[in-house]
């Protein structure tokens, strides 16, 4: 701090969770270099506080204040007494982001502090912010009269937080997948977010059933039990609480490993805020974001009808509307792209990321993650249509393969749109197209001859249906997909494995499922639910069959399956 007083101005910014200090931490360098007290606003010591102020001499040397209390004239006195007796020295602003109309959090209050430069010219003003675009970088200059700042910036990236994002209208029940993700990653202290209170109490009681500690945490409550749910979370009597975007603002506890969003953030900026809460201890971490469409249109109705109601005070509403929904559409890019999602993070507060890897690399870890997402939908797919004649664990192996062997010259960005092509297919086809579409790839590994080391598919029969089961030799299948990553979000290089390589697929004349748009498939999906279980049992003929997969853009049996 002494080689900021001689600065004329400036302004910093850092990724959330760098360089903070623990509150005693903080306290203890305070009370040996500035004689700082722990003053909490009580009326006595804020009497006590305001006679030393008055005095010729004041014992204080770093006094917190809030910018409402800066903007009363009373206290706008006090600090002109100070400044012409040459006792002020610095002025701080901490989250400096409210300054500006532009940034995700704006507060009138804040904006009235670009007075102070008007009244203490010669003093240095000190502005902090985690969670700035270079656009607010800008107004908080302007706004506070900088003078040639001393722009001091640190990396917006986090490497050692996983950013991931689950889909809602692919998953049975949202809050089972939560606290899954929970118990699988132990007593771990966590954080949910929710935009509603009520959300937060009816999360909170699921988890609590779950046997997973938990606790709610929203302004409904009384602030006697926000206190007391505080300190239970601190000292880790309670494992994770479930709140509302107001949760953690001045709180750092170190050891947060989960950051989930249950609910869509307005804007990237608030998301990285709340998901940087997660690994301040620079140990491995999860931020999870569930995505949904009914969150969407929830999200972009709120933004616009608060935009609406603040017309009535402000001309510039449409502006500030569209700015909104600008930011939020920031969120949407980040929940449905399939590029990386550090990336988008890092380049939305115009940093650039370092070109260490190649882009288009499909590494081994994106292609793992892929195939158990295949495997998670076809076991849904199961649930949702009955016994399917084929064991999920080849089945989606084979579907991974296909798609790699279709876009592997090609890249990440096309291999990506293609598997959440197929999982959207699969999720929403009925139970004879998605046998056919299995029947057509046992085929084909069978027209081509498949190494021995790749795994394939073979038919067994079974004495007690004449339907055909699928295993792959040596392996027994496996459910366990639930709390894998959808997506990889990280680039690196990789050697494939032969045996992939080996597995002679062909690719040339092979013809993948079209891809729909997300919000298509969302619409679209569930029409095959109608058919009964009955009918799924019926076998077509080999023409009716064929003419059903041209329809649905896949490519038909080159052989009749033997049973």
């Amino acid at each position: 701090m002494k080689r900021l007083l001689p600065i004329k101005g400036a302004s910093g910014a850092s990724g959330s969770g760098h360089g903070k200090k623990a509150p005693q931490e903080l306290e203890n360098v305070l009370k040996q270099h500035f004689g700082y007290s722990g003053f909490r606003g009580k009326q006595l010591e804020a009497i006590e506080i305001h006679e030393d102020l008055d005095s010729g001499n004041p014992s204080l040397k770093l006094l917190y204040v809030t910018p409402e209390l800066v903007a009363t004239p009373g206290f706008k006195a006090k600090l002109a007494k100070l400044y012409n007796r040459g006792l002020l020295g610095l002025v701080a602003i901490d989250e400096a982001h409210c300054i500006s109309t532009w940034g995700h959090d704006f507060r009138p209050s804040y904006r009235k502090l670009s007075s102070l430069r008007n009244h203490f010219p010669d003093i240095p003003i000190l502005a902090l912010t985690a969670t700035a675009v270079p656009k607010v970088q800008k107004d908080v200059i302007s706004s506070l009269c900088l003078r040639n700042p001393v722009i001091l910036r640190a990396s917006f990236n986090r490497p050692n937080i996983f950013y991931e994002v689950r889909y809602k209208d692919l998953l049975d029940d949202v809050y089972s997948d939560i606290s899954n993700l929970l118990k699988s990653s132990g007593t771990i202290c966590s954080i949910v977010y929710c935009l509603e209170r009520a959300a937060c109490d009816d999360l909170t009681m699921h988890l609590s059933q779950q046997g997973i500690s938990s606790a709610a945490y929203h302004a409904g409550l009384n602030s006697k039990v926000r206190s007391s749910v505080l300190d239970d979370w601190l000292s880790s009597r309670t494992q994770v609480v479930v709140a509302t975007v107001a949760f953690g603002m001045g709180i750092d506890r170190q050891d947060v490993r989960i950051v989930c969003h249950y609910n869509l953030p307005k804007s990237m900026e608030a998301f990285y805020q709340e998901s940087g809460r997660a690994g301040r201890d620079q140990q491995p971490s999860r931020s999870v974001l569930y995505y949904g469409l009914d969150d969407r249109k929830k999200m972009e109705f709120i933004l616009r009808n608060t935009n609406n109601k603040k017309s009535q005070l402000s001309s510039s509403s449409t502006e500030l509307s569209e700015k909104a929904l600008s930011d939020f559409s920031q969120i949407i890019d980040y929940c449905e792209s399939s590029t990386c999602r550090r990336k988008m993070i890092i380049e939305s507060f115009g940093e650039k990321g370092k070109k260490l890897v190649d882009k288009k690399s499909i590494s081994q870890t994106l292609r793992d993650a892929s195939q158990k997402r295949l495997l998670n939908v076809l076991g849904q797919a199961k649930l949702r249509l009955g016994n399917l004649p084929f064991d999920e664990e080849p089945s989606a192996a084979h579907l991974e393969v296909e798609c790699f062997k279709k876009y592997e010259k090609v890249g990440k960005t096309f291999y990506n749109s293609q598997i959440a092509a197929t999982v959207r297919w699969v999720s929403s086809s009925s139970f004879d197209q998605i046998q056919d579409r299995l029947h057509a790839l046992t085929d084909k590994i069978t027209d081509h001859g498949a190494a021995a080391s790749s795994p394939s598919i073979v038919p067994v029969s079974s004495p007690a249906s004449p339907d055909v089961v699928c295993k792959i030799p040596g392996e027994a299948s496996s459910n366990e997909a639930k709390d894998t990553p959808l997506a990889d979000n990280t680039d690196e290089f990789v050697e494939h494995s032969d045996e992939f390589a080996k597995t002679a697929v062909s690719s040339k004349n092979m013809e993948l499922p079209k891809i729909p748009s997300f919000r298509d498939f969302i619409s679209q999906k569930g029409r095959g639910r109608a058919t009964s279980s009955s009918k799924a049992e019926i076998q077509p003929s080999g023409v009716r069959r064929k003419a059903r997969i041209e329809k649905q853009g896949m490519p038909g049996p080159s052989k009749k399956m033997k049973s």
